[in-house]
């Protein structure tokens, strides 16, 4: 068939659509469509082929030069084109100055071709949706009612195209030199900070959107710190993303001071030495009745789930009579998995991760017995600890405010308990 876009900007000038049958318009179309489509990936494999050999001539020039960290970048660079990754991810702090310039360059002709393409595809579907339109109008005059709806289902289709929806987007959000507006601010569980968050490279909010420090507001305009987290991605600790974590207690043990932890039943012993390391010594009494530490404050709760990790050096002597070591719990049910200590007799690590499991924030510790004997007839054993590390590495994060396309507030929820959540246990939701 030799219909062409001509036909379709014809039969619209002319205001009239009865020429072609539905079909036929359909038909159409998507030849057009596909006109463009194909223009596009031929430009664009034609410029990713072209930064492949730039960076091959980069690689060449640092490898001569015996710069290996930096011809290695360049060859993942390069790789990853190979295997079309699209978009790229950003580039890792202080990359080579030549990998960084052009890829800024590659990046600014990638976004002039889709948003050339992307416009030409929009001015197509708005032609052929004025079509259609007159058409369901002249099927239903005739009596062809089937038809008609046919026509209406197709033009709704067009609506909901996610292809063309997408060059909107683009168009709309990303500007020619691949920077876009500040979507969002959102806040995230646990330490609170709170960021800007920018549309993506395709004028999408996703892992890859850049975020940018701001002043919280939630609970009242306070800074309360920063985040070296580049995008989305770190900041609420996405899978397969470095993520910039919030450490929630922090002590090594050694001195006296053990700030949060609280003990019940136990007694202290602080600058205490075992083989040849200090640590603070935590022992069972003579009148000992539910022994149990606690540090409050410091998990994510199952409202606002997360995972955290929890890291401390202890050591357990061999010449206790029953304690053989440590677990922990989350609030209340029974020990954390991974989170029962196996030596004795030697200064060793204890390192496990866990999500949230209940709607408690605080960690107990408990020391653990491989034997059921009184509390009394085990007076005198003892743990010694030292470097204990709580961090939440993967967060809820919830929005604060939203922008529109001018810049403007259009939604805001300073108050916590209003917030929707935009990400939960660092994997964006839908909203």
């Amino acid at each position: 068939m030799k219909t062409s876009f001509l036909i379709l900007l014809y039969l619209l000038s002319v205001g009239c659509s009865c020429a072609l049958t539905l079909q036929e318009l359909q038909q159409s179309f998507r030849v057009e469509r596909l006109k463009v489509e194909n223009n596009e990936n031929t430009k664009i494999s034609s410029l990713r082929a072209n930064y492949s050999k730039a960076l091959s001539k980069i690689q060449t020039k640092y490898q001569r030069a015996g710069r290996l960290d930096d011809a290695l970048k360049i060859k993942e660079e390069i790789t990853m084109l190979q295997g079309d990754t699209s978009p790229l991810p950003p580039l890792a702090e202080k990359p080579p100055v030549e990998l960084s310039s052009a890829r800024k360059i590659f990046f600014k002709q990638s976004i002039a071709i889709q948003k050339k393409y992307g416009n030409t595809l929009i001015v197509l579907a708005t032609k052929m949706d004025k079509l259609l339109s007159q058409k369901v109008l002249e099927l239903t005059k005739l009596g062809n009612l089937e038809k008609a709806a046919e026509a209406r289902e197709y033009r709704k289709k067009l609506k909901e195209d996610q292809v063309i929806i997408a060059a909107h987007t683009l168009i709309n959000r990303v500007r020619s030199d691949g920077s876009s507006s500040v979507a969002l601010r959102i806040r995230r569980a646990g330490d609170d900070l709170e960021v800007y968050v920018r549309y993506d490279a395709r004028g999408k909010i996703s892992l890859e959107s850049s975020v940018e420090n701001v002043v919280e507001k939630s609970g009242g305009k306070k800074e309360k710190g920063e985040t070296s987290a580049k995008n989305l991605g770190e900041f609420i600790g996405a899978k397969g993303y470095i993520v910039d974590p919030f450490v929630a207690y922090s002590n090594d043990f050694r001195k006296k001071d053990i700030g949060r932890l609280r003990l019940t039943s136990l007694e202290l012993g602080l600058m205490k030495e075992d083989e040849g390391e200090v640590g603070t010594r935590i022992t069972i009494p003579s009148n000992a009745q539910n022994p149990h530490g606690r540090i409050s404050g410091v998990l994510p709760a199952l409202a606002q789930k997360g995972t955290y990790k929890v890291n401390l050096r202890y050591f357990v002597p061999k010449q206790n009579k029953s304690i053989k070591g440590l677990q922990f719990v989350q609030g209340v049910g029974g020990p954390i998995p991974g989170s029962i200590t196996q030596k004795t007799g030697v200064w060793s690590e204890l390192d496990f991760t866990s999500t949230s499991l209940n709607e408690n924030d605080y960690l107990l510790l408990y020391l653990r017995s491989d034997k059921k004997r009184p509390l009394a007839a085990i007076a005198g054993d003892y743990v010694s600890i030292s470097d204990v590390t709580i961090s939440h590495i993967a967060f809820t994060a919830c929005i604060v405010e939203r922008f529109d396309k001018d810049g403007a507030i259009s939604e805001s929820s300073i108050s916590i308990d209003q917030q929707k959540a935009i990400a939960q246990n660092g994997s964006i939701l839908p909203f």
